[in-house]
This record gives structure tokens, C-alpha cells and sequence, in this order.
């Protein structure tokens, strides 16, 4: 639950401050992050360069890779237990969901941003200095991030990465009053270096990076390995069969 409300907060992240990542450069280096939730941990190494992000994440035996390619609007899942990967198209899911929702006749509801607040708190994590801020959703205690202005724009795939969502969140945003505010606010860049997420005031997951090095990342980390095959689920919409 706590994974996916981390994974729910960063992916809307790259949504949030779409109108100042324009004139952003993005981060491009590797960074290693240390996760900790209820007593365990496991570490997720993040790759970046341009307009494309790679995770790895070992979890025990498990181990998992995605890549998202945002000016393609697609993530790619490798399977490396049996050689498989997995594509989706973000475009053509979210072109089918707003089919699906306008034949159902479901309204889209105004977006809002989250209630953004500086603390004060400053720190040295990884080497780099960062501030903290609350995150603060309709729902739920705030999250607290400790963001580095100075690293570049940290991306994560998700939904809005596809080419065509971020450019109209980008333009929409762009509109709106209070997240103008936010993309003002870290014009600079967005690299959170640690994120809390508590529970009725009690912190339940940790994530901080461990390492962080800006440096060239080399092209192969975002293709799909040679000797890989698609795994085909044709039962659902937006997957499609295309190496990167």
C-alpha cells in the first residue's frame, strides 16, 4: 500500500511542475536510493539522460527493471527471469481511457494541485544540500520530501509520461494560478533526495538516496538487452510490441 502510494506521488510529480520542466534540464547521472518500510529495505538505482529514466529494484531475490522513453510516450518492463519485456503506450492508454470515460459519460473533475509548504528544514544528503516541504493531498497525512534545486529535474515514468499527456498537462497547468506558484517555486530543479511517508503521525516508509552522481549514461541502459522477447497481453489496450 505504502509503494503505491510512493508511486502514486512521484508519477504525479513530473505533472506537477510540467509548466517550469520546459526550461528545465533534466537530471542526468545515477542516483541509488535506500527504502525502508516496516523493518525492511531494499535499494533502487535510478538512471536519467534526456528525455529517458531508467529503475532498477532489488528486492531480496527479486529484481526488476523500467525504462520510460518520454518523448516516445512509452515504458518498457524487463523480465530478466525469463528474458521477456513488457511496453506500454501511454498515449494510447490514455486516449482509451478518455473513450471509455466520454461513452460512459464519466465527467472529468477540475485538477487541483496539493498544498505545497516550505518547513525550514534544510539537510546534506548524498552530498548535496536540500530543503524540506510538505506535500499535503486531499486525503491522507502530508508527505514530506526533501528536494535538491541544483541537480536538474528528476523524472519517473508513469501515465503522464507519454508525449502527448505532458504536453497537455503542460499547457493546462501552465493556466492554472496555484501551480504556476509551484513550477516558480522550483524553477530552479526538482530532485527530491528523501521522501517520508507517515500514518496517523507515525513514519511507515523512507526513501533516501545513498549515492548521487552526475555524469553521462550510456544509451544501452534504456534498450531493450539483445536475446529479450516481448511478452504479449493482447487483452489489454495501449501494449504494444516495438523495441525502443
Amino acid at each position: 500500500m505504502y509503494l503505491a502510494r510512493l508511486g502514486g506521488a512521484m508519477a504525479a510529480l513530473p505533472l506537477l511542475f510540467a509548466p517550469a520542466a520546459r526550461a528545465q534540464v533534466n537530471f542526468e547521472g545515477v542516483a541509488v536510493f535506500k527504502t525502508t518500510m516496516e523493518g525492511k529495505s531494499f535499494e533502487t538505482t535510478y538512471y536519467s539522460k534526456g528525455r529517458r529514466s531508467r529503475q532498477d529494484i532489488s528486492f531480496g531475490a527479486v529484481q526488476s527493471t523500467s525504462i520510460t522513453d518520454y518523448a516516445a510516450g512509452k515504458g518498457y518492463t524487463l523480465i530478466p527471469a525469463q528474458k521477456k519485456y513488457l511496453v506500454m503506450d501511454y498515449k494510447e492508454l490514455a486516449e482509451t481511457a478518455k473513450k471509455m470515460g466520454k461513452a460512459m459519460g464519466v465527467k472529468r473533475e477540475p485538477v487541483a494541485p496539493p498544498k505545497i509548504t516550505a518547513t525550514g528544514h534544510k539537510e546534506t544528503i548524498a552530498g548535496y544540500p536540500c530543503e524540506h516541504y510538505l506535500l499535503q493531498a486531499k486525503a491522507g497525512d502530508p508527505i514530506d520530501f526533501c528536494v535538491a534545486k541544483g541537480l536538474g529535474t528528476y523524472q519517473l515514468g508513469g501515465g503522464g509520461g507519454g508525449q502527448g499527456g505532458r504536453a497537455a498537462a503542460a499547457g493546462f497547468l501552465s493556466e492554472h494560478p496555484e501551480f504556476r506558484e509551484l513550477a516558480t517555486l522550483f524553477k530552479d530543479g526538482f530532485f527530491p533526495l528523501k521522501m517520508t511517508i507517515s500514518k496517523g503521525g507515525k513514519t511507515v516508509m523512507v526513501q533516501e538516496a545513498i549515492r548521487v552522481e552526475r555524469k553521462s549514461v550510456p544509451d544501452v541502459l534504456f534498450a531493450i538487452p539483445e536475446g529479450y522477447s516481448q511478452l504479449k497481453m493482447p487483452s489489454l489496450p495501449g501494449l504494444t510490441g516495438k523495441r525502443p
